[in-house]
């Protein structure tokens, strides 16, 4: 696959339509509960200028050095791993936290 052809950027793109892009594919990286890294696909139809998602990628499919090196800033293989792992840590960190009632608004199981 790294041998495809793919634009990661593309000129013929205009600024509204990148910044439509960027806030789509927040938008579905959320609607599907996504944490961590993800590769979010589009495709363009370049005789009418419209742009469809066709797919979110989730982990190792959004792992090729290809995709971080491209980035602006660049970003290396080890940064990415190294945020993923961080987050992964955080987020079993709070799973693993209990929730005080109480403190969460709860009048039913207040402490006595």
């Amino acid at each position: 696959m790294a041998g495809a052809i793919r634009d990661l950027d593309p000129e013929e793109l205009s600024a509204e339509q990148k910044d439509n892009l960027r806030k789509w594919a927040k938008l579905a990286f959320e609607a599907v509960g996504g944490k961590g890294t993800a590769r979010i696909d589009f495709m363009c139809d370049s005789t009418k200028g419209e742009l469809y998602l066709t797919e979110v990628n989730s982990f190792p499919g959004s792992l090729s050095c290809y995709l971080w090196e491209a980035a602006a800033p660049k970003v290396t293989f080890t940064e990415i791993l190294t945020a993923m792992i961080e987050e992964g840590f955080n987020e079993y960190q709070l799973a693993r936290k209990s929730i005080d009632t109480a403190e969460a608004g709860s009048s039913i199981f207040a402490k006595k």
